[in-house]
Protein backbone atom coordinates (compact mmCIF):
# COMPACT_ATOMS: atom_id res chain seq x y z
CA UNK A 1 0.00 0.00 0.00
CA UNK A 2 3.12 2.58 -0.32
CA UNK A 3 2.67 5.42 -2.61
CA UNK A 4 2.99 9.00 -2.98
CA UNK A 5 0.94 9.63 0.20
CA UNK A 6 2.56 7.30 2.58
CA UNK A 7 6.49 8.86 1.94
CA UNK A 8 4.95 12.33 2.36
CA UNK A 9 3.74 11.76 5.61
CA UNK A 10 6.24 8.64 6.99
CA UNK A 11 3.36 6.35 7.24
CA UNK A 12 2.95 2.44 6.64
CA UNK A 13 -0.66 2.49 5.41
CA UNK A 14 -2.67 5.49 3.61
CA UNK A 15 -4.76 5.05 6.22
CA UNK A 16 -6.17 8.08 8.60
CA UNK A 17 -7.91 8.43 11.54
CA UNK A 18 -10.27 11.26 11.33
CA UNK A 19 -10.52 14.23 13.09
CA UNK A 20 -12.78 13.42 15.54
CA UNK A 21 -14.51 17.12 17.10
CA UNK A 22 -14.66 16.88 20.81
CA UNK A 23 -12.53 13.43 20.71
CA UNK A 24 -9.35 14.35 21.64
CA UNK A 25 -7.79 12.14 23.82
CA UNK A 26 -4.46 11.32 22.48
CA UNK A 27 -4.90 7.20 23.30
CA UNK A 28 -6.69 6.34 19.68
CA UNK A 29 -4.27 8.95 17.39
CA UNK A 30 -1.27 7.12 18.81
CA UNK A 31 -2.73 3.59 18.74
CA UNK A 32 -3.62 4.72 14.87
CA UNK A 33 0.10 5.76 14.30
CA UNK A 34 1.41 3.07 16.15
CA UNK A 35 -0.82 0.35 14.15
CA UNK A 36 0.88 2.43 10.74
CA UNK A 37 -1.60 4.89 10.05
CA UNK A 38 -2.07 8.33 10.84
CA UNK A 39 -3.52 9.71 13.92
CA UNK A 40 -4.71 13.12 14.41
CA UNK A 41 -5.70 14.49 17.46
CA UNK A 42 -9.05 16.76 16.96
CA UNK A 43 -10.32 20.30 18.48
CA UNK A 44 -10.00 19.80 22.36
CA UNK A 45 -12.88 18.84 24.71
CA UNK A 46 -14.70 21.63 26.24
CA UNK A 47 -12.64 24.05 24.44
CA UNK A 48 -14.29 27.01 26.46
CA UNK A 49 -12.58 26.50 29.54
CA UNK A 50 -9.79 28.82 30.22
CA UNK A 51 -7.02 26.25 30.75
CA UNK A 52 -7.84 24.28 27.34
CA UNK A 53 -4.43 25.29 26.13
CA UNK A 54 -2.57 23.89 28.57
CA UNK A 55 -4.56 20.88 28.43
CA UNK A 56 -4.15 20.90 24.71
CA UNK A 57 -0.59 21.41 25.11
CA UNK A 58 -0.12 18.48 27.35
CA UNK A 59 -1.92 16.37 24.92
CA UNK A 60 0.17 16.63 21.74
CA UNK A 61 3.43 15.83 25.03
CA UNK A 62 1.68 13.02 25.53
CA UNK A 63 0.60 11.52 22.50
CA UNK A 64 4.52 12.08 21.89
CA UNK A 65 5.24 9.83 24.56
CA UNK A 66 2.92 7.42 23.44
CA UNK A 67 4.33 6.95 19.59
CA UNK A 68 7.62 7.47 18.16
CA UNK A 69 5.84 7.57 14.58
CA UNK A 70 4.08 10.53 12.28
CA UNK A 71 0.88 12.06 14.08
CA UNK A 72 -1.32 15.09 13.37
CA UNK A 73 -3.28 17.84 14.85
CA UNK A 74 -7.08 19.48 12.88
CA UNK A 75 -7.34 22.82 13.24
CA UNK A 76 -11.30 23.62 11.83
CA UNK A 77 -10.49 27.22 10.41
CA UNK A 78 -14.47 28.04 11.70
CA UNK A 79 -13.36 27.46 14.93
CA UNK A 80 -13.19 30.53 17.59
CA UNK A 81 -9.97 29.03 18.90
CA UNK A 82 -7.93 28.01 16.29
CA UNK A 83 -5.33 30.96 16.14
CA UNK A 84 -4.45 29.46 19.71
CA UNK A 85 -4.65 25.85 17.88
CA UNK A 86 -2.31 26.54 15.49
CA UNK A 87 0.06 28.39 17.84
CA UNK A 88 0.53 25.63 19.96
CA UNK A 89 0.91 22.95 16.98
CA UNK A 90 3.53 25.19 14.98
CA UNK A 91 5.32 25.53 18.49
CA UNK A 92 5.20 22.28 19.44
CA UNK A 93 6.62 21.49 15.45
CA UNK A 94 3.61 18.50 15.37
CA UNK A 95 4.15 16.55 11.99
CA UNK A 96 1.13 17.06 10.20
CA UNK A 97 -1.56 19.80 10.28
CA UNK A 98 -5.09 19.06 9.31
CA UNK A 99 -6.82 22.68 8.19
CA UNK A 100 -10.71 22.74 7.03
CA UNK A 101 -13.38 24.66 6.75
CA UNK A 102 -12.08 28.05 5.76
CA UNK A 103 -9.08 29.92 3.76
CA UNK A 104 -6.34 27.03 3.58
CA UNK A 105 -3.65 30.07 2.94
CA UNK A 106 -4.20 30.38 6.86
CA UNK A 107 -1.32 28.84 8.45
CA UNK A 108 0.18 26.45 5.44
CA UNK A 109 2.93 28.52 4.67
CA UNK A 110 3.88 28.85 8.79
CA UNK A 111 2.97 25.64 9.02
CA UNK A 112 5.55 24.33 6.05
CA UNK A 113 8.28 27.11 7.33
CA UNK A 114 8.27 24.80 10.52
CA UNK A 115 8.77 21.89 8.73
CA UNK A 116 5.15 20.42 8.98
CA UNK A 117 3.04 18.81 6.65
CA UNK A 118 -0.38 20.45 5.73
CA UNK A 119 -3.63 18.41 4.66
CA UNK A 120 -6.61 20.65 3.88
CA UNK A 121 -10.21 19.09 3.85
CA UNK A 122 -11.93 20.35 0.13
CA UNK A 123 -15.67 19.87 -0.37
CA UNK A 124 -15.52 20.85 -3.90
CA UNK A 125 -13.35 20.83 -7.13
CA UNK A 126 -12.70 24.51 -6.55
CA UNK A 127 -11.81 24.07 -2.78
CA UNK A 128 -8.86 21.72 -4.24
CA UNK A 129 -7.51 23.76 -6.80
CA UNK A 130 -7.67 26.57 -4.22
CA UNK A 131 -5.99 24.48 -1.35
CA UNK A 132 -3.36 23.21 -4.17
CA UNK A 133 -2.48 26.59 -5.09
CA UNK A 134 -1.97 27.54 -1.32
CA UNK A 135 0.85 24.93 -1.39
CA UNK A 136 -0.85 22.34 0.85
CA UNK A 137 0.93 18.82 0.55
CA UNK A 138 -2.09 16.31 0.58
CA UNK A 139 -6.15 17.25 -0.20
CA UNK A 140 -8.97 15.48 1.32
CA UNK A 141 -12.13 15.15 -1.06
CA UNK A 142 -14.71 14.60 2.02
CA UNK A 143 -18.41 13.89 0.93
CA UNK A 144 -21.52 13.97 2.79
CA UNK A 145 -21.78 10.19 3.37
CA UNK A 146 -19.72 11.07 6.40
CA UNK A 147 -20.88 12.06 9.36
CA UNK A 148 -20.36 15.44 12.07
CA UNK A 149 -20.47 18.32 10.02
CA UNK A 150 -21.38 18.28 6.69
CA UNK A 151 -21.01 20.74 3.15
CA UNK A 152 -23.46 22.73 1.40
CA UNK A 153 -22.41 21.30 -1.43
CA UNK A 154 -23.95 17.81 -1.04
CA UNK A 155 -21.34 16.01 -3.16
CA UNK A 156 -21.05 12.25 -2.62
CA UNK A 157 -17.54 10.94 -1.79
CA UNK A 158 -17.71 8.94 -5.36
CA UNK A 159 -18.72 11.63 -7.12
CA UNK A 160 -16.00 14.35 -5.40
CA UNK A 161 -13.24 11.97 -5.81
CA UNK A 162 -12.66 11.04 -9.20
CA UNK A 163 -13.07 14.93 -9.69
CA UNK A 164 -10.71 16.10 -7.26
CA UNK A 165 -8.05 13.69 -8.76
CA UNK A 166 -8.15 14.94 -12.33
CA UNK A 167 -8.40 18.42 -11.16
CA UNK A 168 -4.81 18.38 -9.25
CA UNK A 169 -1.35 17.04 -9.46
CA UNK A 170 -0.96 16.62 -5.22
CA UNK A 171 -2.36 13.51 -3.68
CA UNK A 172 -6.11 12.79 -3.00
CA UNK A 173 -7.33 11.48 0.38
CA UNK A 174 -10.56 10.43 0.22
CA UNK A 175 -13.18 10.72 2.74
CA UNK A 176 -16.89 10.25 3.93
CA UNK A 177 -18.64 6.83 4.34
CA UNK A 178 -15.58 4.56 4.43
CA UNK A 179 -15.32 1.92 7.12
CA UNK A 180 -13.97 -0.96 5.25
CA UNK A 181 -11.33 -2.76 2.87
CA UNK A 182 -14.09 -2.68 -0.09
CA UNK A 183 -14.60 0.91 0.61
CA UNK A 184 -10.79 1.85 0.22
CA UNK A 185 -10.33 -0.58 -3.32
CA UNK A 186 -13.05 1.86 -4.60
CA UNK A 187 -11.68 4.85 -3.75
CA UNK A 188 -8.34 3.73 -5.22
CA UNK A 189 -10.07 2.50 -8.03
CA UNK A 190 -11.00 6.55 -8.25
CA UNK A 191 -7.59 7.51 -8.07
CA UNK A 192 -6.99 8.29 -4.84
CA UNK A 193 -3.94 7.95 -2.51
CA UNK A 194 -5.59 7.47 0.77
CA UNK A 195 -8.39 7.38 2.98
CA UNK A 196 -9.92 8.82 6.14
CA UNK A 197 -12.13 6.80 8.55
CA UNK A 198 -14.14 8.61 11.23
CA UNK A 199 -16.69 6.14 12.77
CA UNK A 200 -14.98 3.61 12.30
CA UNK A 201 -12.30 4.17 14.46
CA UNK A 202 -15.37 6.06 17.06
CA UNK A 203 -16.11 2.34 17.64
CA UNK A 204 -13.01 1.23 18.84
CA UNK A 205 -11.16 0.29 22.18
CA UNK A 206 -9.02 3.76 22.33
CA UNK A 207 -11.60 6.23 21.98
CA UNK A 208 -13.32 8.05 24.72
CA UNK A 209 -16.66 8.12 22.88
CA UNK A 210 -19.18 7.23 25.11
CA UNK A 211 -20.10 3.42 25.15
CA UNK A 212 -23.37 4.06 24.74
CA UNK A 213 -22.94 5.27 21.28
CA UNK A 214 -20.07 2.99 20.41
CA UNK A 215 -23.40 0.16 20.63
CA UNK A 216 -25.33 2.15 19.20
CA UNK A 217 -23.19 2.39 16.12
CA UNK A 218 -22.44 -1.58 16.15
CA UNK A 219 -26.45 -2.16 15.91
CA UNK A 220 -26.86 0.76 13.66
CA UNK A 221 -28.59 -0.35 9.73
CA UNK A 222 -27.77 1.81 7.11
CA UNK A 223 -31.05 4.15 7.17
CA UNK A 224 -30.17 4.59 11.37
CA UNK A 225 -28.70 8.52 10.42
CA UNK A 226 -30.12 11.30 9.62
CA UNK A 227 -28.76 14.92 8.71
CA UNK A 228 -30.29 17.76 10.91
CA UNK A 229 -29.97 21.64 10.41
CA UNK A 230 -29.31 23.28 6.76
CA UNK A 231 -26.65 23.19 4.99
CA UNK A 232 -26.92 25.86 2.26
CA UNK A 233 -26.87 27.74 5.99
CA UNK A 234 -23.19 25.64 6.87
CA UNK A 235 -25.10 24.42 9.80
CA UNK A 236 -26.20 21.09 8.96
CA UNK A 237 -24.57 17.38 10.40
CA UNK A 238 -25.37 14.21 10.12
CA UNK A 239 -26.00 12.02 13.46
CA UNK A 240 -27.40 8.81 14.73
CA UNK A 241 -30.90 8.91 14.81
CA UNK A 242 -33.00 9.77 18.31
CA UNK A 243 -35.25 11.98 20.14
CA UNK A 244 -33.16 14.78 20.06
CA UNK A 245 -32.55 14.13 16.32
CA UNK A 246 -36.25 13.38 15.94
CA UNK A 247 -36.93 17.46 17.73
CA UNK A 248 -34.08 19.00 15.10
CA UNK A 249 -36.27 17.78 12.30
CA UNK A 250 -39.11 18.94 13.46
CA UNK A 251 -37.58 22.59 13.72
CA UNK A 252 -35.52 22.95 10.88
CA UNK A 253 -38.35 24.40 8.92
CA UNK A 254 -39.27 27.33 11.74
CA UNK A 255 -36.10 28.21 13.35
CA UNK A 256 -33.46 31.04 11.91
CA UNK A 257 -29.77 30.08 11.14
CA UNK A 258 -28.63 31.39 14.49
CA UNK A 259 -30.99 29.28 16.34
CA UNK A 260 -30.53 26.50 14.63
CA UNK A 261 -26.59 26.80 15.24
CA UNK A 262 -26.78 27.12 18.70
CA UNK A 263 -29.74 23.88 19.35
CA UNK A 264 -27.16 21.88 17.20
CA UNK A 265 -23.93 22.59 18.67
CA UNK A 266 -23.24 26.44 20.59
CA UNK A 267 -24.02 24.65 23.95
CA UNK A 268 -21.37 21.80 24.06
CA UNK A 269 -24.05 19.58 23.17
CA UNK A 270 -21.76 17.59 20.99
CA UNK A 271 -19.41 17.02 23.64
CA UNK A 272 -22.62 15.62 26.32
CA UNK A 273 -23.74 13.54 23.24
CA UNK A 274 -20.23 11.89 21.96
CA UNK A 275 -18.55 11.70 25.21
CA UNK A 276 -21.50 11.90 27.96
CA UNK A 277 -23.44 9.25 26.04
CA UNK A 278 -26.82 11.53 26.35
CA UNK A 279 -27.64 10.97 23.12
CA UNK A 280 -31.90 11.67 23.93
CA UNK A 281 -30.93 15.05 24.67
CA UNK A 282 -27.70 16.07 22.01
CA UNK A 283 -26.73 14.49 18.48
CA UNK A 284 -24.50 11.31 18.27
CA UNK A 285 -22.62 12.17 15.60
CA UNK A 286 -22.37 9.40 13.21
CA UNK A 287 -21.40 8.82 9.28
CA UNK A 288 -23.24 6.38 6.99
CA UNK A 289 -20.81 4.01 7.00
CA UNK A 290 -22.25 2.55 10.45
CA UNK A 291 -24.26 -0.28 9.21
CA UNK A 292 -20.48 -1.72 7.97
CA UNK A 293 -19.34 -1.49 11.81
CA UNK A 294 -20.45 -4.80 13.72
CA UNK A 295 -17.64 -4.93 16.61
CA UNK A 296 -15.58 -2.70 18.86
CA UNK A 297 -12.18 -3.95 18.16
CA UNK A 298 -8.73 -1.91 19.08
CA UNK A 299 -7.66 0.50 16.67
CA UNK A 300 -4.61 -1.96 15.50
CA UNK A 301 -7.19 -4.66 15.00
CA UNK A 302 -9.07 -2.44 12.34
CA UNK A 303 -5.93 -1.41 10.70
CA UNK A 304 -4.45 -4.72 10.65
CA UNK A 305 -7.54 -6.44 9.24
CA UNK A 306 -7.95 -3.34 6.62
CA UNK A 307 -4.75 -4.52 5.53
CA UNK A 308 -5.01 -8.07 5.66
CA UNK A 309 -8.60 -7.45 3.76
CA UNK A 310 -7.44 -4.85 1.18
CA UNK A 311 -5.36 -7.91 -0.23
CA UNK A 312 -8.00 -10.05 -1.10
CA UNK A 313 -10.38 -7.65 -2.09
CA UNK A 314 -7.72 -6.73 -4.89
CA UNK A 315 -6.80 -9.88 -5.54
CA UNK A 316 -10.29 -10.75 -6.43
CA UNK A 317 -11.03 -8.43 -8.34
CA UNK A 318 -10.96 -9.26 -12.57
CA UNK A 319 -7.44 -8.56 -14.39
CA UNK A 320 -9.95 -7.25 -17.35
CA UNK A 321 -13.48 -6.78 -18.70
Amino acid sequence: MSNRLTELLGIRYPIIQGPLAYVSSPELPAAVSNAGGLGIIAVPPRPRSRDWPRSYLDQIRKIRRMTNKPFGVSIPLDAKVHPEIARIAIEERVPIVHTSVGDPRAYTQRSKAAGMKVLHTAFCVRHALVAEAAGVDAVIASGVDGGGMLSSMGLTTMALVPQVVDAVKIPVIAGGGIADARGIAACFALGAEGVVMGTRFMATQECPVHPRVKEAIVKAKDTDTAVVGRAAAGISLRALKSPFVETALELMQTMDKEKMANFLHGGGQIYRGLIEGDMENNPALCGLSCGLISDIPEAAQVIERLVEEFAKVVMGMPKSL
